[in-house]
């Protein structure tokens, strides 16, 4: 039994120094000491310096709002007619409640609405001690909004209500080319919001 256990502690020693000749010997002619591989963590890893660039959708856009006093968005029946780059279009619209946003059609690619200018307030909400963020009508301010997907580089509008002219503006938009999914990231779609008085 003695004879068979220093057999095993020789073999075992002979194993250990076989394996640090052969770490030294790898070291010496610059071969590298095989390592475990980092386990994978899924998807896409970005390395040093690349780009990243999301998958947000983006599409050209003009915005034109116009202030309008509480006389001039009273409740009633609208008319918007538009010259968009020398092409004409209508729009309808029937304002039936002055706390909330009316939208209306038109003939051609732009969309209309008028209702009150919104913001963001804090308020008291239902668990003691604490408060919540809402959105409230600012008194007396109302808004004219125009808006379509696409760029023409000239937008005339008359808007017109019970018989009178209200509006009667030309705007000239100048477009920014953004890019949503990042710097240098496609897509990059050219928008533009003005407002008038």
């Amino acid at each position: 039994m003695l004879a068979r256990r220093h057999s095993y502690l020789l073999r075992g020693s002979l194993a250990l120094v076989l394996a640090a000749s052969v770490a030294c010997s790898n070291a010496r002619n610059g071969a590298a000491t095989p390592t475990t591989p980092p386990p994978s963590t899924g998807g896409a890893q970005s390395q040093p310096g690349e780009r990243v660039c999301t998958m947000i959708g983006c599409a050209a856009s003009v915005v034109v709002e116009a202030a309008l006093s509480a006389q001039d968005a009273a409740v009633g029946e609208h008319r918007i007619t538009l010259e968009v780059d020398g092409v004409a279009q209508t729009c309808a619209l029937r304002h039936a409640d002055a706390t909330q946003t009316s939208n209306g059609s038109c003939t051609g690619g732009f969309s209309v609405s008028i209702g009150p200018v919104f913001e963001t307030r804090t308020v008291e909400s239902s668990v003691p001690g604490t408060v919540a963020a809402g959105i409230v009508p600012v008194a007396g301010q109302f808004v004219l909004r125009l808006e379509a997907s696409e760029t023409p580089a000239s937008v005339h509008f008359v808007h017109t209500f019970s018989g009178r002219t209200v509006l009667d503006r030309t705007v000239r938009p100048t477009y920014e080319t953004v890019y949503p999914n990042g710097a240098g990231c496609e897509p990059g779609c050219r928008q533009s919001r003005t407002t008038v008085q």
